[in-house]
């Protein structure tokens, strides 16, 4: 499919088709203990080598599910394995293309978005208010952040008809 077929399914970074097309390669070799002894829960890179199951050698990490795949797997989150010399998908196996991103932002953002979650929840629409719109300031197209900002201004407007 043409990477913009399905904008309803873009990511809260509007990054399109991360699940459905093809499973795809990642850099991280693959070990099905990695993310229980990882020490960062925000973008693990995986283990130096890849686990090695025999004669089949080591394996890396393929992502994302592809067209042929059960649906289970047509997530952004599946993780699977596979040996970086086997094609064995056949047309279902591409990459992703990817680069680290500028944390600072992403946790700033995300501190800011919990901010507004609790004053959410307390009914503190006006301090919620505040925080999302700083979370939107560095996140503008974050369709989470933007889906808060129209449920608590719903709400605040209620607040003010009462």
């Amino acid at each position: 499919m043409p990477v913009d077929s399905h904008p309803e399914g873009a990511s809260e970074y509007g990054v399109y088709n991360m699940a459905g097309n093809v499973y795809e390669w990642v850099q991280d070799w693959y070990d099905h203990q990695s993310y229980k002894t990882s020490k960062t829960v925000l973008n693990p890179q995986g283990p130096k080598k890849g686990l090695n199951w025999g004669a089949l050698g080591e394996m890396k990490v393929i992502r994302g599910g592809s067209w042929f795949a059960p649906s289970g797997s047509l997530t952004t989150t599946h993780r699977f394995w596979n040996q970086p010399e086997n094609n064995s998908y056949g047309v279902g196996l591409g990459f992703r293309c990817a680069k680290d991103a500028d944390n600072r932002f992403d946790q700033t953002s995300r501190a800011a978005y919990n901010q507004a979650l609790i004053g959410f929840a307390t009914e503190n629409y006006a301090g919620a208010l505040a925080a999302i719109d700083e979370a939107l300031k560095l996140e503008p197209r974050n369709r989470g952040y933007l889906e808060l900002k129209k449920e608590v201004t719903k709400k605040a407007a209620a607040g003010k008809q009462k």
